[in-house]
C-alpha cells in the first residue's frame, strides 16, 4: 500500500512539474512579446538568462 501511494504521488509530481514547465515557457513567450526580457525576468522572479532560455525553447 505504501509503495502504491508513493508511486501515485510521484506520478502526480512529475505531471505537475511538466505542466509548470509548459506554463513557464508560455508565460515567458507571452510577456516578452510585450515587455523586455529584464522586465519579464523581474515579473516572473527568474534570471534574464532563464527567461531567454524559455523564450527560445521549442
Amino acid at each position: 500500500m505504501l509503495v502504491a501511494e508513493y508511486s501515485h504521488e510521484r506520478e502526480l509530481a512529475e505531471a505537475h512539474a511538466k505542466r509548470a514547465a509548459e506554463l513557464a515557457v508560455k508565460t515567458a513567450k507571452a510577456l516578452t512579446s510585450h515587455w523586455s526580457e529584464p522586465d519579464t525576468a523581474r515579473v516572473m522572479g527568474l534570471s534574464k538568462q532563464r527567461v531567454h532560455q524559455l523564450k527560445v525553447s521549442a
